[in-house]
């Protein structure tokens, strides 16, 4: 058996073969299809630019430096925007759209933006929990206040005995020596139990 070809070298063998035979601006590829009416294969041409699988072999393509407009598609990635829309609205092709996203600097991008997001959605939310956990602190001391203590503690504790949240207390403070982060881990935690 001879040497098995990766399909990089595949690739290579295949762009440069066919760029001798065809135009230098695409490539015909075949896809199977079933025909609606035999239920047979059908052979469909598809046109994929050459500059797509060079990409795709070529390392430098792929640290290419990024335009503005690139950025501001990668934001739209980010966001969740389809990928219908997002070539429409820039007038893009999907093979650019892949080539970009392919791309080491994109991808470095990509990396910094979502932590961006990741940080201000978990900002936000820790900020909404502050704002709750005051609210709902104001309303168990006016209960207090207005003698309802049956009430208040329910809204305190729940339904666990005092044993419970003694050891809760115990544990949630036991992991906090050991961990910096863990306090803010296990309010979330705590949160999510009840």
């Amino acid at each position: 058996m001879g040497k098995r070809k990766s399909p990089e070298d595949i690739l290579k063998e295949l762009t440069s073969t066919n760029s001798s035979k065809t135009s230098d601006t695409t490539d015909n590829i075949s896809k199977e299809v079933p025909s609606e009416q035999t239920q047979e294969p059908k052979r469909e041409l598809v046109k994929s630019s050459s500059n797509e699988l060079v990409d795709l072999t070529k390392n430098e393509a792929n640290s290419k430096p990024l335009t503005e407009t690139d950025y501001l598609i990668l934001e739209q990635h980010c966001l969740g925007t389809s990928e219908d829309v997002i070539k429409e609205e820039f007038k893009v092709t999907k093979g650019y759209l892949n080539s970009l996203l392919r791309n080491s600097n994109a991808g470095a991008f990509l990396d910094k933006y979502s932590k961006t997001l990741q940080q201000k959605v978990l900002t936000k939310n820790l900020g909404m929990i502050a704002e709750g956990m005051d609210k709902q602190h104001q309303l168990i001391q006016e209960l207090f206040a207005k003698g309802q203590t049956q009430l208040a503690n329910q809204m305190l504790f729940g339904r666990l005995s005092m044993v419970e949240v003694q050891e809760k207390l115990s544990k949630i403070y036991a992991e906090e020596e050991d961990d910096t982060t863990a306090s803010v881990q296990n309010l979330f935690l705590n949160l999510q139990q009840r």
